[in-house]
């Protein structure tokens, strides 16, 4: 997540990393400035070896691993990873969920 939000933002750009807790979870969000996730990649971003953008490659994109490893780790530990935009600056939103360990 951090990662992606590293290259994805221009140098002028912002990293926010927030932690939430509700009743339920805890709550990591990664969100950027860069140009966001394009609609028609959002459904795809968590399957292997996807890498969206055509133009990506192995040198600038990475493998297509990286953020379906995450998700399973997070999934193995009773919670998900999910992908969004920011509604506002439309940059890349990752939020990872852990259930609190007193949750039933």
């Amino acid at each position: 997540m951090l990662n992606n939000a590293l290259r994805h933002t221009p140098d002028e750009g912002k990293i926010t990393i927030s932690l939430n807790e509700t009743d339920k979870n805890i709550e990591i969000s990664v969100i950027d400035t860069g140009e966001g996730i394009s609609p028609k990649d959002l459904p795809y971003l968590f399957t292997p070896l996807y890498r969206g953008e055509g133009s990506r490659n192995r040198k600038t994109g990475g493998a297509g691993l990286g953020l379906t490893i995450a998700k399973k780790i997070f999934l193995a530990h009773g919670g998900d990873l999910r992908a969004s935009n920011h509604i506002s600056h439309g940059g890349a939103v990752f939020t990872a969920y852990l259930p609190k360990e007193n949750s039933k």
